[in-house]
Parts: C-alpha cells; structure tokens; sequence
C-alpha cells in the first residue's frame, strides 16, 4: 500500500497537481555518474557532491541503471517508494512491541499522512531514515544481546547516506540515557561501529581526496559557521521566537502537502486529557522525535523536506496518544527534554490552517519580526504572536506529557 500510493502521487497524480520538488537535477543525474564511473573503474567520479556521502546517490544511480525502461524520476521514484514501505514496516514492528493495534494504527499514519506521501522524494533523507528506523528498532525494540552490531551496521549506513543521521542519533542515545530506556554501553558501541563504517567512505580517500577537503566544501555550501536558527538572537526583538521556530519546521511551504499527523496527535491529546484525565505518552518515541527537531533547529539552512525524519516517531506517539493512558509520570526537569515536540503538536492546529491558506505565511512573519525598522508596529504584533506560541509550547509540555 505505502508503495502503490507513492508511486500513483508521483508518477501520475503530480502531472496533474503541482507539487514541489528538490535537488532532482542534482541528485539524480549525480547517481547516475556515479555508476557509470565505477562501471569504467573511475571511482573518482564519487568526489563529485561530496558535501554528501555517496550511498543515497549510489542506491538512486543504482534505480536508474537497473530501471531504464523509464525515465530517471520514475525510476529513483520507484526506489524510493520501495524504501518508504521498508519504512512503513519497521514502524509497524515498533509499535506492534506494544500491541498489534498500534502497530497498525503507527502503520497507517505513516502510510497515509499527505506530507510523507509527498515527501518521498526527499532523495537523500528517504535512504537515511529507512537505516536510522531499522537502526533504531533493531537496538530498542529488540531483546537480542548483541543487537548493537546490526543496529551499528544500519547506523553507518545511515551515516553513510546523509551526516545529519549523527546529530539526531547521538542526541537520541544521550537523551535514552537520560530517561534510563537502555544502557548506553550497548548505544555507544552501535554508535561507533557505525562511525567506522563511515571512515570507509571513498570520498575521505580516493583520489588524494581528505576529510577536511569535505568539510571544506560543506562549509561553502552550508555556511556551517553561521545556522540560521542563530539569526534572531542578534534582533532585540525576536527573542521569544527560537523556541517557535523550531515549530516552524513542521512542513509549511508552497506546493506542499500538509502535515496531519501532529494535528490528529493534539486532538488524541486534548480529548483523552479532558475527556479521561490522563493521555498515554510513548516516551521512547518522544525522545526519538525531540532529538530529531533538535538537530533540525541547529543546521545551517533548513528545507521543507528534511522535516520527513519526524513522520516515523510522530507515528508512534499519536497511535499511543489514541489507544492508551498514561500508566507513569516523569519529573518536571525531564520535561523539558520534550518541549520541542511539544512545539509542534501543540500548534499544529495553526501550522495545519497556515500550510492550506498561506503556506509561507510562518516564514513572512519571521521576517516582518526581523525588521522592525521597516515594518514598525507589524513587527510588534508578530512578535507578541512569537511570545504566545512560544508560552503554549511550554505550557503543552508541561501539561500534557
């Protein structure tokens, strides 16, 4: 199912429907030189892009070759729905740990929500994701006692497609250890065969190539000195909106299909806290999902698909919001570990009616905070917005997980 409706929205349904795309002219034709180069025995042709690590590019190169009997878009399209019902499944295991009907439930969120469907041609972040998930089940989700070697395998191939997979998995292992989910003996080693798998990355080697030669060339395309998420710190009045705009990743841009799932989250939320008095809360998930926005708030630039890594643990929180209760509470300095997740749960309901009305609506407001010498009381009112959402987000957490 997650394969047949991803291939029908991007092999058909968008010829009719506009919806935006990214990089197409970079990673795919890329790919497709990277085969061809190994295939002559040039396996210098892999410095090419090498502000990303090559296996997402291999594996898109690799869908063309073997699927010529169509163009290269529906070709890496296929990979990547493939890849997607990977996903779909591994979720469905995680959350069938608990009972069969959140395995389903978690299935079905992620199989349908209208952003991961579009979002399957995020051509780098797809790949990543499927080895974090399996990653992440096979070393959380398993009882096996040597389960960190495969986890550490899927770990370094996650690493091996997109570096941001570090960050997110690095924070997630010191944040479970945080919230004691497992010891961090068997964490860190995962994590560090992980790491030696990356240092079989060719672009560190081949051809006289180094690895500060990659970070150089990743600091001229992601200016890493300077993220974004840094900016308003140096405007007097846009204190108030860091917090929030971590919230502002959850998906609003123009031509994109919105995010339900952290809506459908709130509302499980609301109902079970008013309606039954206590909403159950899969902290693992949590944990997994703030490490994630985390890592998303402190990169050098931001794109609307990078936010597709939040659909796995999403999932699996709005499943167990929906069919279970709190069965234990966690202290208040904890809390605060989960109040990035709260953003985005918390004012999905405006991030749902902003992403259909105005899809760049979050992102003008940012910038009429920004310039209050041009905007003047405008930038008074955005940032009294700012304050607003940045004290819900709190409260949420607070009250609510």
């Amino acid at each position: 199912m997650p394969f047949l409706i991803r291939l029908f929205t991007w092999c058909f349904l968008s010829r009719i429907i506009p919806l935006s795309n990214y990089d197409t002219f970079v990673y795919l034709p890329v790919g497709s030189r990277y085969i061809k180069g190994i295939l002559d025995h040039d396996v210098s042709v892999l410095l090419l892009n090498c502000e990303h690590p090559p296996l997402a590019k291999l594996l898109i190169g690799l869908s063309i070759y073997l699927f010529g009997f169509t163009n290269s878009f529906n070709a890496s399209v296929l990979l990547h729905a493939m890849i997607s019902s990977i996903i779909a499944y591994f979720i469905y295991l995680m959350g069938a740990k608990n009972s069969e009907r959140k395995g389903l439930l978690s299935w079905v969120l992620f199989t349908f929500d209208p952003f991961s469907i579009h979002w399957t041609i995020s051509w780098l972040d797809i790949p990543m994701l499927m080895y974090m998930t399996i990653g992440i089940y096979l070393l959380y989700y398993t009882d096996n006692k040597h389960r960190y070697v495969p986890a550490g395998v899927m770990f370094g191939l996650a690493f091996l497609c997109k570096y941001t997979s570090i960050l997110i998995l690095f924070i997630f292992i010191m944040l479970s250890h945080l919230f004691k989910v497992i010891n961090i003996r068997y964490s860190l080693k995962a994590i560090a065969i992980g790491l030696i798998i990356l240092l079989f990355n060719p672009q560190f080697w081949v051809g006289g190539a180094t690895f500060a030669e990659v970070v150089a060339k990743n600091r001229k395309v992601g200016n890493l000195s300077y993220p974004i998420i840094s900016f308003p710190l140096f405007n007097n009045l846009s204190f108030f909106w860091i917090p929030s705009y971590i919230w502002c990743f959850s998906s609003c841009n123009s031509h994109v299909l919105p995010l339900v799932t952290p809506l459908i989250c709130f509302i499980a939320f609301i109902y079970k806290k008013v309606l039954r008095g206590s909403v159950g809360v899969d902290y693992k998930a949590l944990l997994w999902l703030s490490a994630s926005l985390i890592t998303l708030s402190i990169l050098p630039k931001h794109y609307v698909y990078y936010n597709i890594v939040l659909i796995p643990p999403l999932a699996l929180i709005t499943s167990e919001a929906i069919l279970n209760s709190r069965k234990a509470r966690i202290g208040i300095l904890k809390r605060i570990v989960f109040i990035p997740a709260s953003y985005m749960i918390a004012l999905s309901p405006l991030q749902l009616i902003i992403s259909i009305m105005f899809p760049t609506g979050w992102w003008f407001l940012w910038d009429v905070m920004r310039n209050p010498h041009v905007m003047g009381c405008y930038s008074i009112i955005a940032f009294i917005i700012s304050v607003i959402a940045f004290t819900w987000g709190i409260l949420f957490a607070f009250i609510f997980l």
